[in-house]
C-alpha cells in the first residue's frame, strides 16, 4: 500500500521528520559549578633549595601536583553568572637527581576558595572560570643528600593568597573539564627562617557535578 499524504500539499511527503534539539542548561534549570573533581597540574618558582649544574635546579614553589576538590555554586544571576566556592587538597612533588646525590621536596596544598563562573550569554557551554582564597602548604618535607651531607627535615606552610582564572566547559552527563592558571602566595618556616615557596603554574581538572 502507498503512504498517504496530503494530496493537496505534495511537499508534505518529502519533508524531512523533526529533530528535537539537545536541551541546554538554560531549558531544564540544571546549573554547572557543584560537585567534585580531580586535578592534575605543574607549578614554578620560589626560592632555590637546590642549585645543580647548568640551569637544573630544585625550588620551593615548583612541583608537579594531583588532588581532588570540591565546590557549590548555589546563587546565579539568571542563566549567566554564578558564585561559589570551593575546597582543594593536592599533592605536590619536586624531585631532583644527579652524579652528586638526590633532593626532592614534598608538600599538601591545601586551597579555600570563592569563584565566579560566567558564560556571557546564558546558552552557551562555555565559562570563564575565576577563583581567588588564601591557600596553605601542610606537611611540608625537605629531603637532600648532596655529596654525602644529608638533610631530612619538616617545614611549616604559612597562609597567602591564591588566584586562578582559565576555561571552563561543561559536557554530557553533567560533567565538565577546566584548564586554569594559577598563583599563589606562601613562605615555608624552618626554625624561624622563611622561605619563599610563591608558586605559579597551570592546571586541568574533571568535574562530577551533582
Amino acid at each position: 500500500m502507498a503512504p498517504a499524504f496530503d494530496r493537496e500539499d505534495p511537499g508534505a511527503a518529502r519533508r524531512p521528520a523533526y529533530v528535537p534539539r539537545e536541551p541546554d542548561e538554560s531549558s531544564t534549570g540544571w546549573h554547572p559549578g557543584s560537585g567534585f573533581s580531580a586535578v592534575m597540574g605543574a607549578g614554578f618558582g620560589g626560592e632555590d633549595f637546590v642549585k645543580a649544574s647548568g640551569d637544573e635546579g630544585l625550588s620551593s614553589g615548583q612541583g608537579f601536583l594531583v588532588g581532588v576538590g570540591g565546590m557549590v555554586t548555589p546563587f546565579w544571576i539568571g542563566e549567566v553568572v554564578g558564585f561559589g566556592a570551593g575546597v582543594d587538597l593536592a599533592l605536590k612533588y619536586a624531585g631532583l637527581r644527579a652524579q652528586n646525590g638526590s633532593a626532592s621536596i614534598t608538600r599538601f596544598p591545601l586551597a579555600l576558595t570563592v569563584h565566579l563562573l560566567t558564560n556571557f550569554n546564558g546558552r552557551s557551554h562555555n565559562y570563564l572560570f575565576a577563583r581567588a582564597g588564601v591557600s596553605r602548604d601542610l606537611g611540608v618535607h625537605y629531603q637532600a643528600d648532596i655529596d654525602g651531607q644529608g638533610l631530612d627535615v619538616d617545614a611549616d606552610g604559612t597562609w597567602g593568597g591564591t588566584f586562578s582564572a582559565g576555561y571552563y566547559r561543561t559536557l554530557k552527563n553533567e560533567m565538565a573539564i577546566d584548564v586554569m592558571l594559577f598563583a599563589t602566595l606562601g613562605d615555608h618556616v624552618i626554625n624561624d627562617h622563611h622561605i619563599d615557596a610563591n608558586s605559579f603554574g597551570v592546571s586541568g581538572a574533571v568535574h562530577f557535578n551533582l
